[in-house]
């Protein structure tokens, strides 16, 4: 029963890694967004992408990450960039993160029509 209840987890951290990188692929552009798949035979074999196990989103002060630790650990992280380089790097809530990356996304979409327009269907 117990090893159910951890394969639903990890079910529903796929399910939650999958959904993040279709809505943010929506928004930023491919070059402000990087996704790192782990892929099974059976992925390769079907053509599949795999699992995304890392999300990142690269901003102009700030880069956010998502990544997957095992089966059903994620940790969310924010890097402070200045001209390219890190300069810190922090491991924050899932709720710190959310709020982060929706101000980066407000913040893009003041700047760009395109992501405007994403970031409305989204919402809507």
């Amino acid at each position: 029963m117990v090893a159910a209840a951890l394969r639903a987890d990890a079910s529903e951290v796929n399910l939650m890694m999958n959904a993040l990188v279709t809505k943010v692929s929506f928004i930023l552009p491919a070059a402000m967004l990087q996704v790192t798949y782990q892929r099974t035979m059976s992925d390769r074999v079907a053509r599949r992408p795999g699992i995304p196990t890392r999300i990142s989103m690269k901003f102009e002060d700030r880069m956010a990450e998502v990544e997957l630790e095992g089966a059903s650990t994620v940790k969310f992280n924010v890097h402070q960039v200045v001209r390219g380089v890190v300069i810190s790097r922090r491991e924050v809530s899932a709720q710190q993160f959310f709020e982060i990356l929706a101000e980066e996304f407000v913040n893009l979409a003041a700047h760009s029509q395109a992501a405007r327009v994403a970031l409305e269907r989204i919402i809507e």
